[in-house]
């Protein structure tokens, strides 16, 4: 998904909304928190969303880093074979897995724009496109939404095989994707304002 950030083909990304069963339905949202029931019963839930419009998100991704903690080589774009490389004053570097890549070392920052809540399965073919996956051939004479086929087939490599088929409740998270350090960018609208 780096390159596509870096083509500018994601403008999305979808996560699973915790502590929501699939099996309730969403009443309401205000003020960034859902309100859920599970039909047939009495009373209600609420889960409280993680992102809101105007939210900065630091993109992690996996690499190579210093063996001083100094320096950070992001894989994509930097391909090496072995496990490590040395750069050209000599010093070395060992692999970083992108749950390990420190905050100052991002190189994306995305700004959130629009958020919402809706079941797996409800995302739009245009939805679909902006999450960056590659459309998926169909079969001819068959119609076939193709973006969407090809976000369910990575829902599925990420989520288990056959997790779409739980159409779980997700927030949908719309954003621009800047280039630079989170610490660093300045954001031509804030500016602007």
């Amino acid at each position: 998904m780096i390159v596509a950030l870096l083509d500018g083909r994601k403008t999305q990304t979808r996560r699973v909304l915790p502590n929501l069963p699939s099996t309730w339905d969403v009443r309401e949202i205000i003020d960034g928190t859902v309100f859920a029931f599970k039909p047939g019963f009495a009373g209600e839930g609420h889960v409280k969303l993680r992102y809101a419009p105007g939210d900065r998100l630091w993109v992690r991704e996996s690499g190579w880093i210093s063996k001083t903690k100094t320096a950070f080589v992001p894989s994509v774009g930097n391909e090496q074979s072995g496990k490590g490389f040395q750069s050209p004053d000599g010093e070395s570097f060992k692999s970083c897995p992108s749950i390990h890549m420190p905050r100052w070392a991002s190189r994306l920052t995305l700004i959130v724009e629009a958020v919402k809540v809706e079941r797996l399965t409800d995302i739009s073919e245009a939805d679909a496109q902006a999450e960056g996956v590659e459309p998926v051939l169909g079969t001819p004479g068959v119609p076939l939404d193709r973006h969407y086929a090809a976000f369910m087939q990575l829902w599925d490599s990420l989520h288990g095989e056959g997790a779409t088929y739980f159409n779980p409740w997700v927030v949908a998270v719309s954003f621009r994707v800047v280039r630079g350090n989170i610490d660093k960018i300045i954001d031509q609208r804030e500016v602007a304002a």
